[in-house]
């Protein structure tokens, strides 16, 4: 049983091989032919005489083409070159393609330089051919990163909309700064502005400002007097606490403020803690995006297969080796009976692309990387040492502030220092408070957005740098890697 296995094994890569043979010769069949019978008469008889006598690859083809009598032979081929010429028109040159210079942006995906083996497999009549078998034809090798390197054109061509959600998404990093907690820049600002000494936790002052707000409408609803009312309602105007105010000072906002204490003077005790939660949160949440960003995406599977077929992105648009047509044969009976079609490439909308998207599987999924220098690290790593800095600075800042302020209270205490002379000098602390306060918060936002602008210039570089931003390497398994059995109808 074994011995037979290894027999059948044996045979099925011997016909693969002679099949993979054929398909390649054929190209050099079809672009003599497509010659010969451009140019007529004997100029075309003499093309084909000297490729039967001189061409190896031609050579290989022969048992389509040789009836044994040098006749026959000229009467298939130049049969088989009209239905070519019929299809593509043309100037009657041919030219075989083999490598090509690969683009930047591939060679970044594939982790890859250099030259590849060309999409275009022969330029017939000006026009570039990916030439296949209508029987069975593969579209990808299964080299090192094309898969991968095939996998961000697709989502490149797509222009697959979550990606740029994702991206908007991190954003919010710009306006909350706790997992869990509903303080806003703008909140923080008002916080700050209308809280000059600290005294309360952002939840606490929320709770206090929208009950202030509550009750200038219940004593609107009591006043009976218009003038008295009518100033009531600009109050309340002016009082009304945002949405997110409100939700703090609900019970909710309440428990969230244990997690994440917001006198601007505490908040940075657990601020650092809070911002690797929320980090590996946010990772959890772009893991499953990333997940499901190919998931049941036609546009994306498409893409991956147009890719694969012209190699737009790998080459260049405008790149010879960019196929723009397919050049279908479907062997049948002789070479005079064979049947040749032409399919026009250009989109991944084109329905051949769409024929050989319904026979192939594809999928993505992302593991976590096992490197420790992965792109996002550097960010991570910079907002860490950047919030234990401002964390240190503004823990100085309160430090210095509550004992200048204690040393007044003392002077005024022991008559040193008169009351207005106190408060005086408490004016100016707490004004120099609020500028250092501004500074700080100024110098963590701007950590936070520097953190948002590298997520989005990853994002720009391509899907796999977005994932591996986050620490996840992409994998592609799909059934085109040395599939030798895609058909197409002819």
């Amino acid at each position: 049983m074994k011995r037979f296995k290894s027999f059948t094994e044996e045979l099925q890569t011997q016909y693969l091989f002679e099949a993979t043979d054929l398909s390649t010769a054929m190209e050099t069949v079809i672009g003599i032919c497509y010659q010969a019978a451009f140019a007529g008469g004997k100029k075309g008889k003499d093309i084909l005489l000297d490729a039967i006598e001189n061409n190896k690859e031609f050579k290989k083809a022969s048992s389509v083409w040789d009836k044994g009598n040098e006749k026959d032979n000229l009467k298939g081929l130049l049969v088989f070159g009209n239905k070519i010429v019929d299809v593509v028109g043309g100037d009657g040159t041919y030219e075989i393609q083999a490598k090509g210079q690969m683009t930047n942006e591939w060679m970044t995906w594939a982790k890859k330089k250099g030259a590849d083996t060309s999409k275009t497999d022969i330029v017939i009549g000006g026009y570039k051919y990916s030439v296949k078998n209508a029987d069975g034809a593969q579209l990808m090798s299964g080299k090192k990163g094309e898969s991968i390197a095939t996998a961000n054109a697709a989502a490149k061509t797509a222009k697959i909309d979550t990606v740029a959600s994702l991206v908007k998404s991190m954003d919010k990093l710009e306006e909350a700064t706790t997992d869990g907690y509903y303080a806003s820049v703008k909140v923080m600002k008002k916080f700050r502005d209308t809280n000059p000494r600290a005294s309360d936790s952002m939840q606490k002052w929320a709770e206090k400002e929208v009950n202030n707000w509550e009750k200038l409408k219940d004593k609107l609803a009591k006043e009976k007097d218009k003038k008295k009312a009518a100033e009531l309602k600009k109050q309340i105007k002016a009082a009304n606490p945002s949405k997110e105010m409100k939700t703090m000072a609900t019970p909710k906002g309440k428990a969230n403020s244990k997690l994440a204490p917001t006198y601007i003077s505490k908040e940075n005790k657990k601020l650092l803690k809070n911002m690797d939660t929320i980090f590996k949160k946010n990772q959890e949440e772009v893991k499953k995006k990333l997940q499901s960003l190919f998931l049941k995406n036609n546009d994306f599977k498409l893409g991956f297969v147009y890719e694969a077929a012209s190699g737009k992105q790998k080459f260049g648009k405008k790149a010879i080796q960019t196929a723009d047509y397919m050049f279908v044969w479907k062997p049948v009976g002789a070479i005079e009976t064979f049947k040749v079609k032409e399919h026009k490439i250009d989109s991944p909308s084109s329905s051949t692309i769409k024929e050989y998207a319904k026979q192939i599987d594809l999928q993505v999924n992302w593991k976590g990387s096992s490197k420790s220098n992965h792109l996002g690290y550097n960010v991570y790593q910079n907002v860490r040492l950047g919030v234990k800095e401002v964390q240190f600075e503004s823990t100085q800042l309160f430090e210095n502030y509550n004992k200048q302020y204690n040393t007044y209270e003392n002077y005024l205490n022991e008559d040193a220092i008169s009351e207005g002379a106190f408060f005086d000098r408490i004016k100016s602390l707490a004004s120099q408070l609020m500028d250092g306060i501004k500074k700080l918060w100024t110098k963590f936002i701007g950590i936070i957005k520097e953190a948002v602008s590298k997520i989005k210039e990853f994002a720009e570089d391509g899907i796999s740098a977005l994932g591996n931003m986050f620490g996840f390497e992409m994998e592609v398994t799909n059934s085109l890697l040395n599939n030798e059995n895609l058909k197409l109808k002819i």
